[in-house]
């Protein structure tokens, strides 16, 4: 039960990792992936409501909305700053959802 949590929670890391990664190579629009974000942030809360995972993947979730540090500034596009952003969002969200904070 504990794996199968923690990959359902994963894949939904990945998926909104693909979906800012998708976004930051032009491939979805910012309001297509609002929309999508917003959709999936409603499917978040109705599977919080009655699995403990995903309600503290939704509380991970709501903690990475927090602003970035200020010492961290995007990097300019292209293959090896899609990988530190993607890398940077996973590590965060995997850290929030074992329990850590920023602040």
């Amino acid at each position: 039960a504990e794996l199968t949590a923690y990959n359902e929670t994963d894949a939904c890391t990945t998926y909104l990792l693909w979906l800012r990664a998708a976004n930051f190579q032009g491939l979805i629009p910012a309001r297509e992936l609002a929309q999508e974000v917003s959709a999936f942030r409603a499917l978040i809360a109705r599977r919080a409501a009655v699995r403990p995972e995903f309600a503290r993947f939704q509380r991970a979730w709501t903690a990475l909305d927090a602003p970035t540090p200020r010492d961290w500034s995007p990097p300019s596009r292209g293959f090896e700053s899609l990988i530190t952003v993607t890398s940077t969002l996973w590590m965060r969200c995997r850290f929030a959802c074992a329990g850590g904070s920023f602040g």
